[in-house]
C-alpha cells in the first residue's frame, strides 16, 4: 500500500470523486490492475482518470502518490496529453502526425486506441463501439421476444429471425420500442414489427397483436408477406416463380430483380468484400467500377483518395499543390523556391494538414509577400511555439535562413532568467551571475565547437531548478545565501530526491567566491554507481533477433548492434553522420572513434541504407547529414526518444553496452579497443581491469615478432 496512513473512508471518496461514472471507474480499476504501481512510477503512463484520483489523493494528504507523463515514444517530449499505442505512449502532436497501419482494419490511419489485437484506427473503434450497442439491442430483443411470446425457442433461432427481419442497426432499435410485448403503434405499422409477427406466427408463437391483409381483409398467418406499402395473406401475396419472394404487383410474372438479373452476372465482387451484388466483365461492383472511373483533374491519374478542390477531384498529390500554390507560388523567391520543392515531394495527407493551421500557411504567405523578414529576429518577435520552431528549422534546412547555434543557448537564458525572477534580490543576483559566468557560458563555448546540447540543456534545467527550489526553502527558514548554515546544508542532500545533488556545483561556485560562508563543508560530487551488466545470455539474445528478424525498422537494428556488439554510447550515436559511413572493395565500415571498424553483415548492408525516415515529411527532403534524423529538419534524433524505441524490443542501453565492454574488453588490447570504440585510452584500461584481463606481455610480444 503506498499510502498507509490514509484511512478507507478518504481514498473511497477520492475514488469517487475521481471515477464518477461507471465507465471510468472500470477503467480505472483495469489500469491499476494492469499496473500496480501506477500512483509511484512513470512507466504505466498516465490516463486522466489516474491523474484526478493522484491530485484527489494529494488534496487528501497524500504524499508519496505522483503521476509522472512518459516520453513519447517517438519525439521523447513529455505531455500530459498522449495516447498509449502497443507498448508506448505517443503525445498528442505525434498520434496526429504518424500513420501506421490499423491492426484490425489495415487502413494508413492515425493510432487511435488498442485492444489484445492490437493498435486500432478511430474507424475501427467506432465500429467496434457500435457494434457492442448493436448486439446489446438485439439480445433486449431477443430475451423480450421468448419472455412473451415463444419460451420454446432457442436464442440461437430467435437471433437469426430478428436479423432477417431487420437487417440494419437502425431498424433493430426501432424494433426494441415495440417487443416489451409486441405491441402496434397508431397508423402505420413498421415493417420490422410486421415481419417478426409473420414468422413468429409461423413458428407457433401466441398472444400476437392480429394483422389483416390488405386485399381481403383475412388475418394474416404465418404464409402472410409484410413489405413497405402493404400487408398481404398467403392467398393474396403471389411469390416469383425465379426467386420465391413474394411480387409486388398482380401483373407482374417476375419481380423486379428477377426481371434485371436477366442479362446479369450477380456474385462476390473482386475488389471489395461485397458479396451478391451485379458484377461487370471484370467481377466489379457498381461502388468499384465508379472508384476506378475516376480520375485526377490535373494529372490523369486514378489514385486514391480523391479531394473536391475548386469545383474538380483531384489526387492527393495535386490537392497538396494546390494548397502550396495558395502560400507560396510557383513565382516565389529563389530561396524558398527550396523549401517549396520540399513540400511539393513531402507526403501529401500529414503535409497538407500543417499547411492548413492557421498559422503555418500564415507565415508562408508572410515570407513569400515580404510581409515577414527572413531572419531570426524577424521570427522572434512573434509568439514562440512548436510550430514556430519547425518552421524555422525548415528555413535553416533550406538555406533560406543562417544557422545561429547560439539561439538555443540564448532561448535558455531567457527562460532561466524567468525562473529565477521568484528570488530575493541578493540571492537573484548571485544565480544570475552563476548562470551568466557558469552555466551558460560554457555553454556556448559547447555550441561554438559543434557539439550536442540536449542533455546538457536538460541538465543546466534540472540544476537550475534545484538551485531555485533550494534558495527558497532557505528564505522560509528566515535565511539566505551568507547566512547558510551546516544544517541546511546536511538537511538538503540527506533528503529524496537524488535530483537535489545538482546544488553540489551552484554551492562549490558560491563558496569559492564567497557568497556562503567559508566555513561550510560541502558533500563530495555524486558519482552513479557503476550498474550489473545485462545477463549475457539475454544479451545474445537480443542480438541475435537484431541480425535475423527483418520486421524491426532498420536504424532501431542499426542502433541496437552498436550498443549491444560494441558499448557504443546512444549520446555519440545519433551524432553519427553519413561521412562517418566508408564503402571500399566491397567493405563497409564505420568512423567510431580514430580506428576505422569494419561491420559484418547484416549492418553492413542496413547502415548503407541510412538515413531512413520513418515519415517522409518536408523535412526529408531537404539536406541533413545525420545517419538519424529528426523529425524536425537539420537535426538528429534525440537521445531520450532513440533509448524508448530501443526499449520496446529489449535493448536496455547502460546495461547491455556494459555487457559489451566487458567481453570486448578481457578479448582486446587496451590501445586497440579506445581506438576502435573511440574511448579514452584510462577508460580502456579500467574495463580491462573490471574484465580480468592480462595484457602485460601484449607489447613485447608485438615488439619481439617485429
Amino acid at each position: 500500500m503506498i499510502e498507509p496512513l490514509l484511512s478507507l473512508e478518504t481514498i473511497e471518496r477520492a475514488v469517487t470523486q475521481a471515477a464518477s461514472a461507471a465507465r471510468t471507474a472500470r477503467l480505472l480499476a483495469e489500469h491499476l490492475a494492469a499496473y500496480p504501481d501506477a500512483l509511484s512510477d512513470d512507466a504505466s503512463g498516465s490516463v486522466p482518470v489516474l491523474r484526478r484520483l493522484a491530485e484527489a489523493l494529494q488534496a487528501a494528504g497524500a504524499h508519496r502518490v505522483r503521476v509522472l507523463d512518459p516520453p513519447c515514444v517517438e519525439c521523447g517530449q513529455k505531455s500530459r496529453a498522449r495516447k498509449r499505442v502497443g507498448a508506448g505512449w505517443i503525445c498528442s502532436t505525434c498520434c496526429s502526425r504518424i500513420r501506421r497501419p490499423c491492426d484490425r482494419c489495415g487502413h494508413l490511419r492515425r493510432p487511435y486506441a488498442r485492444d489484445p489485437s492490437g493498435v486500432l484506427c478511430v474507424a475501427c473503434v467506432r465500429r467496434q463501439r457500435s457494434n457492442e450497442s448493436d448486439r446489446a439491442v438485439t439480445a433486449g430483443i431477443v430475451d423480450a421476444v421468448r419472455a412473451h411470446h415463444t419460451p420454446r425457442l432457442d436464442t440461437a433461432t430467435v437471433t437469426a429471425m430478428v436479423r432477417m427481419v431487420a437487417p440494419r442497426p437502425v431498424d433493430r432499435r426501432r424494433l426494441a420500442a415495440h417487443v416489451n410485448p409486441i405491441t402496434l403503434p397508431a397508423g402505420a405499422v413498421p415493417l420490422p414489427v410486421t415481419r417478426l409477427i409473420i414468422m413468429l406466427t409461423a413458428a407457433g408463437a401466441s398472444s400476437l397483436p392480429r394483422l389483416h391483409c390488405d386485399d381481403c381483409g383475412s388475418t394474416v398467418g404465418g404464409d402472410g408477406h409484410g413489405s413497405l406499402t402493404a400487408i398481404k395473406c398467403g392467398r393474396c401475396a403471389r411469390r416469383c416463380p425465379g426467386c420465391g419472394r413474394p411480387r409486388r404487383r398482380p401483373e407482374e410474372k417476375l419481380c423486379s430483380r428477377c426481371r434485371k438479373d436477366k442479362d446479369r452476372r450477380r456474385g462476390d465482387c473482386a475488389g471489395c468484400p461485397r458479396r451478391d451484388r451485379a458484377l461487370d466483365d471484370r467481377g466489379l461492383c457498381r461502388t468499384c467500377r465508379e472508384r476506378a472511373g475516376r480520375h485526377c483533374l490535373d494529372c490523369g491519374s486514378s489514385a486514391t483518395p480523391m479531394h473536391r478542390v475548386d469545383g474538380g477531384e483531384v489526387c492527393d498529390r495535386c490537392a497538396l499543390r494546390h494548397d502550396v500554390n495558395r502560400f507560396l507560388p510557383a513565382q516565389t523567391t529563389p530561396p524558398l523556391q527550396r523549401l517549396r520543392e520540399a513540400i511539393l515531394a513531402a507526403e501529401p495527407e500529414t503535409t497538407r494538414s500543417w499547411l492548413t493551421r492557421p498559422r503555418a500557411g500564415n507565415l508562408l504567405a508572410a515570407l513569400h509577400d515580404g510581409r515577414l523578414k527572413c531572419t531570426h529576429a524577424a521570427l522572434d518577435t512573434l509568439s514562440p511555439g512548436r510550430d514556430l520552431d519547425h518552421l524555422r528549422a525548415l528555413l535553416v534546412a533550406a538555406g533560406v535562413l543562417p544557422t545561429d547555434a547560439q539561439r538555443v543557448v540564448d532561448r535558455l537564458g531567457e527562460e532561466l532568467a524567468i525562473v529565477i525572477d521568484q528570488l530575493a534580490d541578493g540571492d537573484r543576483r548571485c544565480v544570475r551571475a552563476w548562470l551568466r559566468w557558469r552555466v551558460l557560458a560554457r555553454l556556448r563555448q559547447a555550441a561554438d565547437a559543434g557539439h550536442d546540447l540536449t542533455r546538457t540543456i536538460h541538465y543546466a534545467r534540472a540544476t537550475t531548478a534545484q538551485v531555485v527550489a533550494f534558495v527558497t526553502a532557505l528564505h522560509r527558514a528566515g535565511r539566505q545565501l551568507g547566512t547558510c548554515r551546516q544544517a541546511d546544508i546536511d538537511g538538503w542532500f540527506s533528503t529524496p530526491p537524488v535530483t537535489r545533488s545538482h546544488v553540489r556545483s551552484f554551492l562549490s561556485w558560491a563558496h569559492r567566491r564567497g557568497h556562503v560562508p567559508r566555513a561550510l563543508r560541502l558533500p563530495a560530487f555524486r558519482r552513479g554507481q557503476l550498474n550489473a551488466p545485462a545477463d549475457p545470455e539475454q544479451r545474445w539474445a537480443v542480438a541475435r533477433r537484431l541480425v535475423h528478424d527483418d520486421t524491426l525498422d532498420i536504424a532501431d537494428r542499426v542502433v541496437g548492434a552498436l550498443i549491444v556488439l560494441y558499448a557504443q554510447p546512444i549520446t555519440r550515436i545519433v551524432q553519427l553522420t553519413t561521412s562517418h559511413v566508408a564503402v571500399a572493395d566491397g567493405q563497409v565500415t564505420v568512423a567510431l572513434g580514430p580506428d576505422r571498424l569494419q561491420l559484418p553483415e547484416p549492418f553492413a548492408t542496413l547502415i548503407t541504407k541510412l538515413p531512413h525516415h520513418r515519415r517522409v515529411g518536408t523535412a526529408a527532403h531537404l539536406p541533413n547529414p545525420w545517419l538519424f534524423p529528426s523529425a524536425r529538419a537539420g537535426q538528429h534524433a534525440t537521445p531520450g526518444a532513440v533509448a524508448n524505441r530501443l526499449r520496446r524490443i529489449g535493448v536496455t542501453g547502460r546495461g547491455m553496452r556494459q555487457a559489451a565492454l566487458m567481453q570486448l574488453a578481457a578479448e582486446i588490447p587496451p590501445a586497440m579497443l579506445a581506438g576502435i570504440l573511440g574511448i579514452h585510452a584510462t577508460t580502456a584500461v579500467k574495463w580491462t581491469r573490471l574484465a580480468g584481463g592480462d595484457w602485460t606481455s601484449y607489447t613485447a610480444a608485438r615488439t619481439s615478432s617485429t
